[in-house]
């Protein structure tokens, strides 16, 4: 553990110590020290610390508070925030606090209403923040991703499974409870680089309008579709699900719900509620 420090004076960064401490009651106030970009140091509660978290630029401060759920790790990779002492020891700590203070058991109103607006996923907001992650040079994902370049949970039926035979269980198993018969028609929101898509009209002929807003993927998943012959059963859209009109007898979307975010759960009702045919199915798929 570290030794807890001596506090250095406060003054002249009263707002930006007010954020930090209002990001770790969130959190649950967890046994650490905090430095700000400026040198000075506070301890976040009266017991020894088992590590210091430092802020090594304001950014980092601001990414935490509008986008929470990757901000940490981004701002790490970044040398935005660092983590002096027993790096196991801080993450224990953090998750420990966390499971102790779960979102529902705190109120953030003032702060929380005043992003609100700012962390809104709209369509323009939703389509930098795929690009953001997903145009990168897609050799990257290749690197550790099936040959299918199946982004989201595999299904493995044996312990003995490797990534690539999960992946096709996933994709099946999918199909299957969509009750995929030749011929019909499906929309998928969220599509990736293809791999359900192309799947459900090869093995099981089906015509599938996919829609992404990322466009490295969609380039890489219309190509997929020539080399494979498959471009006049499967129709690659670059845009948002919210402009989906296509009627359809299945509607699929697996892994996009995270994006989605909950603010907008209804709007994807609306969406499938108007495109799916009154004897059509839909399957949703996300991990919560």
């Amino acid at each position: 553990m570290l030794e807890a420090p001596q506090t250095r004076s406060l003054a002249g960064k009263g707002a930006a110590t007010a954020l930090v401490r209002r990001v770790m009651r969130r959190i649950g106030n967890p046994d650490i020290v905090v430095r700000l970009w400026d040198g000075s140091e506070f301890p976040i509660t009266e017991r020894a610390p088992v590590a210091m978290l430092e802020f090594c630029d304001r950014k980092a401060l601001w990414r935490l508070l509008t986008s929470p759920s990757v901000g940490f790790g981004e701002c790490y990779a970044e040398g935005l925030l660092e983590v002096h002492g027993d790096f196991l020891a801080f993450a224990n700590e953090i998750t420990r606090k966390l499971k102790r203070h779960q979102a529902a058991s705190y109120r953030w109103p003032r702060l929380k209403s005043s992003l609100h607006a700012l962390r809104q996923n709209t369509p323009l907001r939703a389509t930098r923040n795929a690009r953001h992650h997903y145009d990168l040079d897609n050799d990257f994902y290749r690197l550790w991703l099936d040959e299918r370049m199946v982004y989201t949970c595999a299904y493995y039926r044996s312990e003995t499974d490797d990534l690539a035979t999960a992946q096709v269980a996933k994709l099946d198993h999918v199909c299957r409870k969509l009750d995929l018969q030749p011929g019909m028609t499906v929309v998928e929101a969220g599509c990736g680089w293809g791999a359900l898509a192309l799947h459900m009209a090869e093995r099981y002929g089906a015509r599938v309008h996919a829609y992404n807003v990322s466009r490295a993927q969609i380039e890489w998943a219309r190509m997929q579709a020539a080399e494979r012959g498959l471009t006049d059963r499967v129709r690659f859209v670059l845009d948002d699900y919210r402009n989906i009109e296509i009627p359809c007898d299945r509607f699929v979307s697996v892994g996009m719900l995270e994006h989605v975010g909950r603010a907008n759960y209804p709007v994807l009702g609306d969406v499938v509620r108007r495109v799916l045919t009154p004897e059509g199915l839909a399957l949703v798929h996300s991990i919560g």
